[in-house]
């Protein structure tokens, strides 16, 4: 039922209420008129009876055959059959309307007020005098059971033709004078007409009901589809929220509940739609990896974690220079190229931007997300950088364009990862000594290279995958001890450098 239209369950709920309704209405209406009906067919027959009773104490006491006979022609022409019965069970006069027609017939059955019931076993006859037979049986019943019955006291009972389901009723009464049983008249009349008049009566229900049920049903069905039209609305709003179509609203007016649903949807839609400009517009001054951490947080500044992590530090080399000898627009627009590879090199290792820093950009790898291999990701981002460097510098001497150099510094350990600042401005950012070493070495390592920490080395080298050059212990700011030092020169055997598959979609070859 879940799955049938709104529409055709608001139609076929409102049709089952009727249908209810008219059954117990029709029932209630049938029953009364089939009380009525059955009371003004036996009032009517019981007075007939009692009428031609009354009528016939004089006659049948003086032994009037012939007025009896007149008195009961009278009232033929409404009934099927007259009887007078004398007091020892005689007939002394009887008129049918029927008289002399044929029926065919096998068996009756007879059913008296006092619940007594007979079953009579007519000869198989093929044709059978309707007017003898039907005097026989009235004759056959007074005789049997008169005894059973108070003489003074009318009756009626009915008889049904078990083959043609024909029935008839019999209403006796009987002839007093002077509170003498004289006989007993017996008036038989069809029930054809009560019947007839009960299955007009239904039959008229059920056009009633069908012609009204046919009515409701096509009223209710456009009723429904009125009220299901900003149901339909909403859901197809909701699906296009669901396919992330944030700016869609339900433009149509409704009133009422609908309205006040509606106009809440708009604006929650509003809402989501705002939110999503937010994280799109955060993923843009953070990484998504970021932002997914800082959503989830709740926004706010928190206590940080101890974490292992790979810092890298990227400067260009000699821009201070450049910026002085070129207009803003050129600046900053070689910023953003150069600043657009580095963020791709570091995406593609599993790194994230920490920031930029004038001409300069932070790297960090293994948070917030944990990277159990961020040692040798930081190392391969950074030949990367430098391969990528090298292609940017060849397309831009062919085409004129400013070429510049870049130095890297690199370093793994301990250090504080969390959201970091004021409660106006927040950053979530990496800091402790192992930041501020690959800062250090970044202004060491010179024009094109990469210079990293004799342990930061170790650590992306287990593979063997990296070839080295000088090694150093050099005396670096802000350390007490001297730093023995390694430049990477280049990575020697890895699946993991693809930098045929990055220059290519760069479109960076020579």
């Amino acid at each position: 039922f879940s799955a049938i239209p709104y529409a055709y369950r608001v139609a076929l709920m409102i049709n089952a209420s009727i249908v209810v309704v008219m059954a117990a209405f029709g029932g209630i209406v049938l029953d009364r008129q089939q009380k009525l009906l059955e009371e003004q067919f036996t009032r009517a027959g019981q007075l007939s009876s009692k009428q031609l009773a009354g009528s016939a104490t004089v006659p049948l006491f003086g032994r009037d055959k012939l007025g009896l006979i007149q008195q009961i022609k009278a009232l033929t022409k409404d009934m099927i059959d007259i009887s007078v019965f004398d007091h020892q069970g005689r007939v002394v006069a009887s008129e049918s309307a029927s008289a002399g027609s044929k029926y065919s017939s096998n068996q009756y059955s007879y059913t008296a007020t006092d619940n007594a019931s007979l079953n009579i076993a007519v000869p198989n006859n093929a044709n059978i005098e309707y007017k003898k037979e039907l005097k026989t049986t009235i004759n056959h019943i007074y005789t049997k059971y008169r005894n059973q019955w108070l003489e003074d006291t009318p009756m009626s009972f009915d008889w049904q033709d078990l083959e043609s389901q024909r029935e008839w009723t019999t209403f006796v009464s009987p002839v007093v004078f002077r509170d003498v049983v004289g006989g007993h008249v017996f008036v038989t009349t069809s029930r054809n007409e009560i019947t007839q008049a009960k299955n007009d009566i239904l039959q008229f229900i059920m056009v009633v009901s069908f012609v009204l049920v046919v009515g409701v049903f096509t009223l209710s069905m456009a009723i429904g589809r009125r009220l299901s039209r900003p149901v339909l609305d909403l859901i197809k709003a909701t699906n296009a929220i669901s396919d992330e179509q944030y700016s869609y609203r339900i433009d149509k007016v409704y009133h009422g509940e609908f309205g006040q649903l509606i106009s809440s949807f708009n604006h929650m839609a509003e809402e989501v739609e705002r939110k999503q400009k937010v994280e799109t517009a955060l993923t843009h001054f953070v990484s998504d990896s970021v932002a997914d951490h800082y959503l989830s947080d709740g926004g706010g500044r928190g206590e940080g974690k101890m974490v292992d992590a790979s810092v890298i530090f990227v400067d260009i080399v000699g821009f201070t220079s450049f910026s002085e000898n070129n207009s803003a627009k050129q600046v900053a627009e070689i910023l953003n190229e150069y600043f657009e590879y580095f963020t791709y090199c570091c995406e593609f290792y599993g790194g994230h931007v920490d920031k930029f820093i004038g001409d300069a950009a932070m790297f960090v790898f293994g948070a917030p997300n944990d990277d159990p291999e961020h040692p040798f990701n930081a190392a391969a981002c950074a030949v990367l950088m430098q391969k990528i460097i090298a292609d940017i510098n060849k397309k831009h001497k062919s085409e004129g364009k400013p070429c510049l150099e870049i130095r890297i510094g690199i370093s793994c350990g301990q250090m504080l990862a969390g959201v970091i600042g004021s409660k106006s401005r927040l950053q979530y950012t990496v800091v402790g000594d192992t930041v501020n070493l690959s800062s250090r070495l970044c202004d060491l390592a010179g024009s094109g290279g990469i210079l990293v920490d004799e342990a930061f080395f170790n650590r992306a080298n287990h593979h063997n995958y990296l070839s080295s050059g000088k090694r150093d212990s050099i005396k670096v700011k802000g350390v007490s001890d001297k730093v023995k030092t390694v430049f990477i020169k280049d990575i020697i055997k890895t699946p993991y450098s693809h930098f045929e598959t990055v220059r290519e979609q760069l479109n960076l070859h020579a």
